[in-house]
């Protein structure tokens, strides 16, 4: 069908070449072929069902009012016009940038047609909040000449696939592995050794083996519930650390803390593999032409620590979620409606800012049982830690899955109780939990010709 889920919907262009760019790509879409799916010059093919195609044509009105009410222009229009079957043409309309960051705007919305909508932007910056501010995270793409712009575009651009200077649709098995995050996936990727992982439990062996133990509250931490009252809450900020220093700062952590137990395994492997496991690209497979690999840099943003009574101790389970999430580089707010469950996350908060990490990148909130509900059901939490028993993830299910209307997130939810969940002593599935993991596909070609050149493998091939 006509209908792809990796197909560009939405371009930004920089409004110095804007105009020039419009005419060339409007001009275009005149000479587009739209058709059947078994005529060789189809380039759009037919929506899969007159249902989508009334759908879409319905939408038409509403999309062009938009358009006129805001100050934009239609630049090609053939949506409607006379193709065989369920096919509809291509549909070119600019938006003021200003409507892309309303969740009403078409610019937000998946279509799921031939319909792209245009925002210029004036700086990079600009252009990165553009690209990040629908509620999707499939695929993008990077049309640039500057390695430092590329560079820098793609530290921030939010999507599971990433195409630089090609174009941003056809992932092949195993060299562009497939999967987006927000509300286009949960973000394993199809066509990769680790995508088998996302269905995989452990057996119950395996389980009793690495069960989480039990570890003894911190002393002077009231066992007696005391209900927390509403506060103003202050989301943390990203943490801005590189993952070498995150690494030492946990280690730091873990090992003056005793009170958590003793994890020199892990305070070694944060010190010695953490960099390795974020810096890596891992390689896909190789093709002529073009740099393929996975990319760790990105991190799930937003994350929550729910404190609720587990016997008035901590488990190594919750403890090392903590550690996998701020290890991860994600932004970590605790909360609960009690504050006696709140108060050994807040002794372990201070023991992780006097190993260096800064105040703004955990927060701790004490709110009211209603507070709380509420604050569970922002759409901007992307994972949750649950800390509590058995009984109590059962009665706070509803509340971590809170099914609210326009969210921004498929939530992962990290307990005790799931089977699914990493063993103790898998340190990088635990870290990688935390980690919107991309596929990079790099174009390193122009003319026909390769823009690397292997000097020193060219120089042994010389006679």
């Amino acid at each position: 069908a006509g209908q792809k889920c990796s197909a560009c919907s939405r371009v930004l262009v920089d409004e110095r070449v804007a105009s020039t760019f419009l005419k060339r790509f409007s001009k275009a879409t005149e000479d587009v072929v739209v058709g059947k799916a078994h005529h060789r010059e189809t380039q759009i093919n037919p929506l899969i069902s007159s249902r989508e195609k009334q759908r879409l044509l319905s939408m038409e009105e509403e999309i062009l009012k938009e358009v006129q009410d805001f100050g934009g222009k239609v630049h090609a229009n053939r949506l409607g016009g006379e193709f065989p079957g369920h096919s509809v043409g291509p549909l070119v309309v600019e938006l003021p940038s200003s409507r892309a960051f309303i969740q009403d705007s078409f610019f937000q919305q998946e279509l799921f047609a031939p319909v792209v909508h245009v925002v210029t932007y004036k700086g990079l910056d600009e252009a990165i909040r553009l690209f990040n501010a629908t509620p999707y995270a499939l695929t993008g793409g990077i049309y640039a000449g500057s390695q430092d712009d590329i560079d820098f575009l793609s530290q921030g651009m939010e999507c599971g696939n990433l195409y630089v200077n090609r174009p941003n649709t056809g992932a092949r098995v195993g060299v562009e592995p497939f999967g987006g995050f927000k509300l286009s996936g949960t973000g394993p990727k199809a066509g990769h050794g680790d995508y088998v992982k996302a269905f995989m439990v452990k057996s119950s062996e395996e389980r009793r083996a690495t069960k989480s133990q039990i570890i003894s509250s911190p002393k002077n931490c009231k066992d007696r519930k005391e209900e927390a009252k509403d506060e103003n809450f202050t989301w943390a900020k990203p943490l801005s650390i590189k993952p070498f220093e995150r690494g030492r700062l946990l280690a730091r952590f873990l090992g003056s803390f005793d009170t958590f137990g003793s994890f020199p395994k892990l305070e070694h492997w944060l010190t010695t593999e953490l960099e390795g496991l974020i810096e890596r690209k891992g390689p896909n497979l190789a093709i002529p032409g073009q740099l393929s690999y996975n990319d760790f840099h990105l991190p799930r943003k937003n994350v929550i620590l729910l404190a609720k009574a587990f016997e008035s101790q901590f488990c190594s389970h919750t403890l090392l979620s903590l550690v996998a999430a701020i290890a991860a580089g994600s932004s970590l707010n605790i909360v609960s409606d009690s504050k006696s469950d709140l108060a050994p996350w807040a002794q372990a908060a201070d023991h992780l800012f006097k190993a260096g990490l800064p105040k703004t990148a955990l927060c701790l909130g004490s709110l009211s049982p209603k507070g709380l509900k509420l604050l569970l059901g922002d759409s901007k939490i992307s994972a949750c830690i649950f800390h509590g028993s058995l009984e109590s993830f059962e009665r706070w299910i509803p509340f971590l899955y809170p099914g609210t209307p326009r969210p921004k997130h498929l939530r992962r939810i990290c307990h005790p109780f799931d089977g699914g969940d990493p063993s103790l002593d898998d340190y990088p599935d635990r870290v990688l939990q935390f980690i919107e993991i991309r596929s990079f596909a790099v174009n390193i070609m122009r003319y026909g010709a390769p823009l690397e050149l292997d000097f020193s493998q060219m120089e042994k091939d010389l006679p």
